[in-house]
């Protein structure tokens, strides 16, 4: 019987964050995913506005190990940013929690090192996430992968439209 796996989206300072599973994310200036329409990311008049990073990991659910291993983590996208003139996502994968960074202290500030534009992978170029699980183990698995959205001057006010990213490994 295969693993059920979740993504987690994680929130709060380094060392006492929390996760949850999440299917649906918001990108705005606040450490939380809630699917709302509250603190939305200014257009700015000149630059770059930056929602809070976000950061997700893979998590096995107790009782449902692998058969025997999980691994080849991937990352991408369907190769259109479809959100809009002026918005984009950046990712990348990291060892630590938000990248050793605090979401709550740092805010909208560009992660470091900056991410790559997350719309350059696809299934046929994908991100590769580092880390694997193997029997009879549950639980947090792969490193993190962490995103940000930035919002351009060229950006028009109002929601932007949904995107789907995509996080596969092979299950063995």
């Amino acid at each position: 019987m295969p693993a059920t796996v979740e993504v987690h989206s994680f929130h709060g300072a380094s060392g006492s964050q929390t996760g949850a599973s999440v299917t649906a994310v918001r990108y705005k200036q606040a450490d939380n995913d809630t699917v709302d329409a509250n603190n939305p990311i200014p257009i700015p008049t000149s630059n770059l506005n930056r929602s809070w990073v976000k950061s997700f990991r893979l998590y096995v659910v107790s009782g449902t190990s692998p058969a025997n291993q999980i691994a080849n983590i991937k990352f991408y996208t369907d190769g259109n940013n479809g959100l809009g003139t002026g918005v984009g996502l950046n990712v990348k994968p990291a060892t630590t929690y938000a990248g050793g960074q605090n979401p709550p202290v740092l805010q909208d500030t560009e992660m470091t090192p900056s991410g790559q534009y997350a719309f350059a992978y696809t299934s046929g170029s994908p991100l590769t996430i580092s880390g694997s699980i193997n029997n009879p183990n549950f639980g947090y698995f792969g490193d993190w992968l962490i995103s940000q959205m930035p919002v351009a001057s060229q950006a028009t006010q109002g929601t932007t439209p949904t995107e789907t990213l995509t996080i596969s490994y092979d299950e063995s």
